[in-house]
């Protein structure tokens, strides 16, 4: 039977939602700007490299799915266990999306899913992750193709940017850094291999 909350259990709802957290935290376009400004105070630009796996298709996506929350973890709790997840603007995602998002996830994650859109509705774009099961819910968002958004590390100053095919932008601050993330790639079973980009060549990693 489908019960209606009147204002009163509306209202005592959201502050119980909002009193939880759910794993993230609502934040302004501007504070996160503040954020990146922090870190990019001195200019420096950002080394490009990609993830880009050698097969291209959903199956494919969801036999590395593992490897690559794995990968993500590590890189997670390197950064102190907070992260920012960007280009999530609930009140922009039509209502055929949100059916589909809650279709293609495991039901755990839709559970997840169900509650940010309970108490995170709002016309920002990015939230700050200070949970692991709701960064690796986005995360399945991306590797299942249903919706990309875009990760930032502020402690490791890492932004990535995601797409089909499992295919991920990662900006580096510095270039250096990139033979760290190859090695944390190896120890997840994931095997990474520089090439030259033909855009700015700067080295270009694949998974295969």
């Amino acid at each position: 039977m489908l019960h209606i909350l009147n204002t009163l259990e509306r209202d005592t709802t959201k502050k119980f939602v909002d009193f939880m957290n759910f794993g993230m935290e609502n934040i302004t376009n501007e504070y996160f700007l503040k954020v990146l400004y922090i870190n990019n105070g001195d200019k420096i630009n950002y080394n490009k490299t990609r993830l880009d796996f050698a097969e291209h298709n959903l199956e494919h996506n969801l036999r590395f799915e593992d490897k690559i929350f794995r990968f993500f973890e590590d890189i997670f709790k390197l950064n102190q266990g907070i992260m920012y997840v960007g280009n999530f603007n609930i009140n922009k995602i039509d209502n055929m999306k949100i059916l589909y998002m809650l279709r293609d996830l495991d039901y755990k994650d839709s559970i997840k899913f169900i509650n940010i859109l309970r108490s995170h509705i709002r016309d920002e774009d990015v939230y700050k992750i200070n949970d692991f099961g709701v960064f690796k819910m986005f995360l399945s968002l991306c590797t299942r193709e249903i919706h990309f958004t875009s990760f930032y590390f502020d402690k490791l100053d890492i932004m990535v940017f995601t797409h089909y095919d499992l295919s991920m932008l990662m900006f580096f601050k510095n270039e250096d850094d990139i033979n760290t993330y190859v090695q944390l790639a190896k120890i997840n079973d994931l095997i990474l291999k520089d090439q030259e980009s033909s855009i700015q060549n700067k080295p270009l990693i694949e998974v295969v």
